[in-house]
């Protein structure tokens, strides 16, 4: 499934899938549901989620129900909040880094070329985004 919200084509398949979350029903109970967060390339995230008839995805038409699908973009505070919920500290951290009380959330847009070179630093360094915009602000103002 892909959808086209807001002029953006949210497409699991074509998105890093970051974590994952399912209620422990058994996947043929008509309660059961899973949710999967992705964020596209562009940095945006969003949530895929499906389930069983009577779960928060499940489709009803009359008296007969089934499976439901559906995705929903999310603000990073959103993503943040359902990792919080959904996952433990180490998979937050994973997904978003180090939780240190003394950073803040910055959000800017960058072109796609700087956010692919910031990745290859950030897999070839196997740091953080956070810590490659650090290291390059701390190279800037050693210029000074």
């Amino acid at each position: 499934m892909n959808k086209t919200i807001g002029g953006k084509k949210y497409d699991p398949e074509k998105s890093e899938m970051l974590a994952e979350y399912d209620n422990g029903y058994p996947r043929n109970d008509f309660h059961y549901y899973e949710e999967k967060l992705y964020r596209r390339t562009t940095g945006e995230y969003f949530l895929y989620g499906s389930g069983g008839a009577n779960s928060k995805y499940g489709v009803w038409h009359g008296n007969s129900g089934g499976l439901g699908e559906k995705i929903t973009p999310l603000s990073i505070t959103a993503a943040q909040a359902w990792v919080e919920n959904a996952c433990d500290g180490d998979e937050y951290e994973r997904i978003f880094g180090t939780v240190e009380e003394k950073k803040v959330l910055v959000s800017i847009w960058i072109s796609k070329d700087d956010k692919i070179a910031a990745e290859e630093l950030k897999a070839s360094r196997k740091s953080t985004l956070a810590d490659i915009f650090a290291a390059g602000i701390k190279a800037l103002k050693a210029e000074e």
